[in-house]
This record gives structure tokens, sequence and C-alpha cells, in this order.
């Protein structure tokens, strides 16, 4: 088990997606090609007001596997430290102002965040870059290599949502 990721661009609202229902629904749905959105009711600021329920992709898609939980919350860890701070620092501090806040201080296993929020967090990334591969530097060879291809692939769904879409923790 572990956390995987779909970012999409340009999205619009279907329908309610229905519990009883049988994921995904069938292929003949003109909400196709869609994704389901949840969001996750602890981080309501993320999630930007989206509904739950499917959205027609109209733009780019990017999937990712973010890794195993522990691996994530490795990476997520890693990445706080590159602001100064543990994720326990952004999960007590309500007033806390660092980049990345809005991934670090979100759910690893379900959720969705939204375009503006993805702006945001896809400036961070690019704004950061070149500190984030110098501070990979201090890691084995290993770590590293995963640290920096993580840290692209949040950069590009972060980018991606950014116009328009969401990216999706499931």
């Amino acid at each position: 088990m572990g956390l995987d990721i779909t970012a999409a661009s340009r999205i619009d609202f279907r329908r309610v997606y229905i519990e009883t229902e049988v994921y995904p629904p069938p292929s003949g749905d003109p909400a196709f090609p869609c994704i389901h959105l949840w969001p996750n009711p602890h981080f309501p600021t993320q999630s930007e007001g989206l509904p739950a329920g499917y959205f027609r992709v109209n733009g780019e898609v990017l999937s990712f596997r973010a890794g195993s939980y522990s691996g994530y919350n490795w990476w997520r860890s890693t990445l706080a430290r590159l602001v100064g701070i543990t994720p326990n620092d952004a999960w007590s501090d309500p007033k806390i102002k660092v980049p990345f806040l809005e991934l670090i201080n979100f759910s690893d296993c379900e959720g969705v965040i939204g375009p503006r929020t993805s702006a945001k967090l896809a400036g961070d990334f690019a704004e950061w870059e070149e500190r984030a591969a110098a501070f990979a530097e201090s890691m084995s060879d290993d770590e590293s290599d995963y640290w920096l291809s993580s840290y692209r692939d949040w950069q590009q769904a972060f980018q991606l949502a950014s116009d328009g879409g969401a990216v999706v923790f499931h």
C-alpha cells in the first residue's frame, strides 16, 4: 500500500459520486475521461470548496506513485527540513508561514488540492528548485535520487493543476 497521485488540468464538475455505485462508472458515461475527487474534510483550505464527485478532464493528466506511506512521509519530512521545520511544527502551529506548508500539512493518504493552492505550491517548488538540488547533495545517492525525482514529480503535478485543475491523493 502507498500513496498515488493524479494531477489534472482544466477540470469541470460533472456529477456527484454515489457511494453505492461501482467505481469507476461504465466507460460509456459522458463524463469521461474523468477523475474522482474526494476533498478531505480535515483540510478544507487546500480543497478550495471543490465538491466530491466526478470531474471531466479537459486538459492533461499526470499520475505517479509518491511512494509507500513511510517513503512518502520520509520525503515530506525531508521537504520540511529543507525549509527549516519539522512536519510536527507545521501540524502544531497554525500561524507558521513557510514554503510548501499546504503540502507538509496535508493528508498522507487521500484528499484534493485545488488550483489556487496548486499554483502557490508550484511557485514554491520553482523558487526552491536550486536549493532543493543543493540540499539533496548531503544525502546518500539512493536517497538523493529518490528525493529529487519525487520533488520534480510534485513540481510538475502542481504546475499542471494550477491551470484550473486539482491534485488528487489516493
